[in-house]
């Protein structure tokens, strides 16, 4: 199982570009990479930031987030968020993902939010449909926004992560049970 603490500092850039940077890193289960939503400036005022980390060998994918407009939480715990997803010039919001249990922990920076996805169907659904949409948000039970970012981009950087997490746990991307 995928550990929900923030994602460790990246080992070595395996991919960019001027939105995306795909990273390796190694935990207790061993190689992994994340994806990281390059934002070099506030976003509504707010310091934020995203992560998606995969690691293929444990079939795990976890959804990582930094803001700075929380303020009010204890410095660690688990939160329960309404997860969405959205596409431009649609009025559709895929909320199929429903509540997830979100761990967070208070950081120099602001709280770090992070839920893990096990399992190899739900791992390859959520980088999915981070490649799909447009727009991913994350809401209190009140349905107010605690995080939003725009995921432009995000279809070549979900295929370079696939590549990066495959390679590093020594996979053959071809593999049919992998797909």
């Amino acid at each position: 199982m995928m550990n929900a603490a923030a994602p460790a500092r990246a080992d070595e850039t395996f991919w960019e570009n001027s939105v995306w940077s795909v990273e390796t890193a190694t935990n207790d289960n061993g190689p992994y990479c994340l994806a990281l939503r390059l934002m070099s400036r506030k976003v509504d005022g707010a310091d934020r930031s995203l992560a998606v980390i995969y690691q293929a060998q444990i079939h795990s994918a976890g959804l990582a987030f930094t803001t700075d407009t929380t303020t009010s939480l204890p410095s660690e715990g688990d939160v329960d968020l309404k997860l969405f997803f959205s596409a431009a010039g649609r009025n559709d919001v895929d909320d199929g993902w429903g509540t997830r249990s979100f761990h967070y922990t208070r950081g120099e920076t602001g709280y770090n939010f992070m839920a893990v996805f096990e399992g190899a169907e739900n791992a390859r659904q959520l980088l999915d449909d981070i490649a799909a949409y447009s727009t991913l948000g994350m809401f209190t039970q009140r349905d107010v926004v605690v995080y939003a970012s725009p995921l432009d981009g995000s279809a070549q950087a979900m295929t370079q992560l696939r590549r990066c997490a495959f390679q590093v746990a020594g996979l053959n991307p071809e593999d049919p049970f992998l797909q």
